[in-house]
């Protein structure tokens, strides 16, 4: 199952992407339009 968060005001767009399978997760996230890897992996 993926999930997607987005946060967006005059100072900030961000992101965070939330996949999980079974009984672990990756979450992806940071500032809209960049290139990022998995930050945590659980």
């Amino acid at each position: 199952m993926k999930y997607h968060l987005t946060y967006k005001d005059d100072k900030s767009d961000k992101f965070w992407n939330i996949e999980v399978s079974g009984k672990s997760f990756t979450v992806t996230y940071g500032k809209a339009g960049t290139n990022t890897k998995p930050h945590i992996n659980f």
